[in-house]
């Protein structure tokens, strides 16, 4: 009962309430990337990425352990539950997963347009060469290609950019935690 009243009331009434309250303003204006569905999703996994995190960091307690929903939908309330057992995914390991996954299938959407490009580059540059080929050269198609190689190069950009911010955040809430003097 003890953990359980210090990871709501310092940890999360002290101490991550405002940040959540910060992020959910940015999701809601789109500077911050969500990886959940709506952004209450979004703020409960946030919630409990960070309460995750003082209960392993301050009070020496398995992350694994805890749970934390915010049961009505509104940030001033949070329901933590510190379980037995060590039965909770660590919000921090999902995060990432869900992070480590969109990057990758931008990558494979970037590399595939490369290949893309080339192949056709490499289908126009023949035809050019063969006089005999009576089909024109297709500039059009590899000019559409070259526009969708651009368009995944920046969504990939923007995925690590966005992916950068969250870590930019996460560090100043880190610095910001208010502990007492000793």
């Amino acid at each position: 009962m003890l953990t359980t009243q210090y990871l709501d009331n310092w940890a999360y009434q002290a101490n991550i309430r405002d940040y959540i309250y910060r992020m959910q303003q940015k999701v809601k204006a789109g500077t911050v990337k969500r990886y959940y569905p709506t952004v209450m999703g979004e703020m409960q996994s946030r919630t409990k990425e960070q309460v995750q995190r003082y209960a392993a960091t301050y009070l020496g307690v398995d992350p694994k352990t805890i749970q934390v929903t915010l049961p009505w939908n509104r940030l001033f309330e949070v329901y933590i539950d510190v379980h037995p057992k060590a039965d909770v995914p660590v919000e921090a390991e999902v995060r990432h997963h869900i992070q480590s996954r969109e990057l990758k299938q931008l990558e494979d959407t970037l590399q595939e347009a490369k290949k893309a490009v080339e192949e056709e580059k490499k289908k126009n540059a023949e035809a050019a060469k063969d006089k005999d080929n009576k089909e024109p050269v297709n500039t059009e198609t590899q000019q559409k290609l070259e526009q969708a190689e651009a368009a995944a190069q920046a969504a990939y950009q923007e995925a690590l950019a966005a992916q950068d911010l969250n870590e930019k955040e996460e560090l100043a809430q880190r610095n910001r935690t208010w502990s007492p003097q000793q």
